[in-house]
């Protein structure tokens, strides 16, 4: 476990809501000094607890964006060089190892119905898989923005 106190989650909190709110801002509503909180982002990028800052994107603002869950079924000896078939893929935006039916899990989002098509087109049939699975999102109950709802 990384040590980290209520002070560091607020701050991480506040960051996850808007990664671009200043370290004075932050102070204010936290009524800490700017340094205070200063110092303790920079601890946490150091011990890599803050990996990094990003956007978050309304995906539902797109066209016709296409979240696809891809399950993959392989074999042992496949499992490696299909999670670096799947990862290389410019629309994959996480992959899972799963314990139960499936082995792999691909979370892929395409900005276009035509492009998702492409791919299912293409590449449904996955170099060392056993068998292949793709479930589409239709619209989320829950959905995470950054993940294309």
């Amino acid at each position: 476990m990384l040590p980290i106190d209520p002070l560091d989650l607020e701050i991480l909190g506040k960051l996850v809501k808007d990664s671009r709110k200043t370290n004075i801002g932050i102070a204010k509503e936290l009524s800490v000094s700017e340094a205070t909180v200063r110092k303790r982002i920079g601890r946490m990028e150091k011990i890599g607890l803050i990996r990094g800052y990003s956007v978050k994107v309304d995906f539902g603002l797109m066209e016709n964006p296409v979240k696809a869950y891809v399950t993959v079924k392989v074999s042992g000896e496949n499992r490696r060089k299909v999670t670096r078939q799947l990862a290389r893929h410019s629309r994959t935006i996480a992959i899972y190892k799963l314990a139960g039916e499936s082995d792999i899990m691909a979370v892929m989002l395409f900005p276009s119905t035509r492009e998702f098509q492409d791919f299912e087109d293409r590449h449904h049939k996955v170099k060392g898989a056993r068998s292949v699975s793709i479930q589409v999102v239709m619209s989320p109950y829950k959905g995470v923005v950054w993940s294309g709802a």
